[in-house]
């Protein structure tokens, strides 16, 4: 009955997605315990309880005994599945987070391209330029041993889930992190804001394919094979695309009226 509750509550607010149908699946198990091994259990143990013979007590009892670990059993291996499934999720939303403390560590850099033009090399900048590519040097570093400890842990859990819709997403998830170079464009970013090796606009582009590599992965971590829910993360991710489309817009704009200005 908490179940049906919990999940009716998802259909009221249209919350749909992985987790939704594995307490659906916990549900229909319960179910039929209740129909099938429960009624088995509970006659047991009424036999335990109204039977004379003490031998054939203690045989009920045994027999219950034995239906109710199956039961436990059973539910034990639910539990495990749905933190399986709230660990891919967790996953996934970690990533999001890095996904968007390095876009906004890209930004920065874009803004210090910006400021510096053609200067190449840190002795040329001024003190806030220098403070703020001390700032990304702060930033990226962490980036790349956070996400580092989060496809370690995506790694660990690949050998964990082995069968099911769980694992295909796991699987394709890591295999998508290292094709796409997630850990070597972190790596090569961090490496290019060293002030000795300093090469910013090309830092700037591989953290642009860092942030789009995490975005990839943590969609496959729990994108559903259903239209509905491919429709929903395409129309969330059109979003994103827009955001970024107003914000080059925006700064194009500042662009040209300082432009104009110098100009005059």
């Amino acid at each position: 009955e908490q179940l049906e509750g919990v999940i009716g509550e998802f259909d009221r607010n249209g919350i749909t997605g992985e987790d939704v149908k594995v307490l659906r699946a916990i549900r229909g198990v319960l179910d039929r315990l209740s129909e099938k091994e429960m009624a088995t259990v509970i006659e047991f143990l009424q036999q335990s309880c109204t039977t004379t013979d003490p031998a054939a007590a203690s045989r009920s009892a045994t027999e219950a005994y034995s239906g109710q670990k199956a039961i436990v059993v059973q539910l034990q291996q639910l539990v495990l599945e749905y933190q399986r499934q709230q660990a891919l999720y967790e996953i996934s939303l970690r990533l999001k987070e890095l996904a968007t403390r390095q876009t906004a560590n890209m930004w920065q850099g874009v803004a210090l391209a910006k400021a510096t033009e053609t200067k190449t090399s840190f002795g040329a900048f001024d003190e806030n330029q220098r403070i703020s590519l001390r700032y990304q040097q702060s930033e990226q570093n962490p980036l790349k041993d956070e996400t580092a400890a989060i496809l370690g842990r995506l790694e660990r859990l690949t050998k964990e889930i082995t069968d099911g819709a769980a694992a295909e997403r796991a699987n394709a998830a890591v295999q998508q992190a290292r094709e796409g170079g997630l850990m070597a464009s972190l790596a090569t970013a961090a490496d290019e804001l060293k002030e000795e090796k300093l090469k910013l606009l090309s830092a700037i582009g591989n953290e642009k394919k860092a942030r789009d590599q995490m975005r990839e992965v943590a969609r496959l971590l729990i994108l559903s094979p259903e239209t509905t829910d491919a429709l929903k993360q395409a129309i969330l991710e059109l979003d994103r695309a827009i955001d970024t489309q107003k914000h080059l817009a925006s700064e194009t704009a500042k662009a040209r009226k300082e432009d104009q200005i110098n100009k005059q």
